[in-house]
């Protein structure tokens, strides 16, 4: 029986998804570069497969007395008719008689995929396997290149993988390899996504909901700037002028829910917003700070628009 494969499986699949089917190496060729198949499949993938996915373990089976010979899995994509571009392989591992299993972090790309077996003085291979076949690619085969293989019947190609969606295609496997699966600059947990419905600006206050998506301690707190001008309205002699915003403490809330925190209006923004026209604004500068039960603590920005609150003048 042949080991791989032409990477498929429908959409329905669960993961992690397990291809190849077993073979035993019992035989070496030199400067080979073998690529599976199964002939079983006339398809390699079915249209609606997830286009990004890594291979994140490999095994091969070796008969006894067999090795030990240094092997590695390799990955191609069929560009052509008998023609595939290597896209990757793993690291280079030492195989011996028995069960041989490695991890690896192998991406693997688009919708006709091919894996296979390099051996960087003999490769592994499976002698003698009716209604198997594979294709042979005799020489260097460089990461990038595209070649044109030989067909071979009755070589089986000894490996098989387990393979892992990657859904935000940033080559790590999202069951194992990735615990932030949804996002692509994230290895580690994900930061705790927040819902913010509405902000909302009072007379004396600024309202903001804040919503989790998982259980947390919210702070809130901000910032407000402004240019205030100088003696008699001249543009010299003007300074900056910062006042806080705070929220009070942090208060725990529950995932999927929605806290509001009112930020007073300090006094002298407030006399300062009765100075301006309605077309003038000041902006503040708001900071959410989320501490999650594990103690990490992220922060996401937001702004709210303080409009000018001087009456229009009226003529007599």
């Amino acid at each position: 029986m042949v080991a791989i494969l032409l990477l498929a499986a429908p959409v329905a699949s669960a993961y992690p998804q397990e291809e190849g089917v077993t073979c035993e190496a019992d035989a070496s060729a030199p400067d080979w570069t073998l690529i599976g198949f199964d002939p079983r499949r006339i398809y390699p993938v079915e249209l609606w497969e997830l286009p990004t996915r890594v291979i994140t373990h490999w095994e091969i089976q070796v008969a006894p007395g067999k090795g030990p010979l240094a092997q590695q899995l390799v990955a191609f994509k069929q560009v052509g008719e008998e023609e595939d571009r290597k896209t990757g392989e793993s690291a280079v591992e030492t195989v011996s008689e028995g069960t041989n299993a490695f991890s690896t972090r192998l991406p693997i790309e688009g919708f006709n995929p091919h894996v296979g077996l390099r051996g960087p003085v003999e490769t592994f291979y499976c002698a003698e396997q009716k209604e198997m076949l594979s294709g042979v690619v005799q020489g260097e085969f460089a990461i990038g290149e595209t070649r044109h293989y030989e067909v071979k019947v009755g070589i089986g190609t000894p490996v098989t993988v387990t393979i892992e969606p990657d859904r935000d295609g940033d080559g790590y496997g999202d069951l194992t390899q990735d615990k932030c699966p949804w996002g692509f600059s994230f290895r580690s947990d994900c930061p705790i996504m927040l819902k913010i419905p509405h902000t909302k600006v009072q007379h004396h206050a600024i309202v903001i909901e804040v919503g989790p998506s998982e259980n947390a301690s919210l702070q809130v707190f901000g910032q407000v700037s402004w240019l205030q001008p100088g003696p008699a309205g001249k543009k010299t002699g003007r300074k900056t002028v910062t006042v806080g915003l705070s929220a009070g403490s942090a208060e725990k809330v529950t995932a999927d829910t929605v806290a509001a925190f009112r930020l007073p209006l300090p006094k002298s923004l407030i006399h300062r917003l009765e100075r301006l026209a309605p077309r003038h604004t000041l902006h503040a500068q708001l900071t959410i700070r989320v501490t999650d039960e594990g103690g990490a603590v992220s922060e996401s920005m937001r702004s709210a628009v303080l409009k000018g609150r001087k009456p229009p003048h009226r003529r007599p």
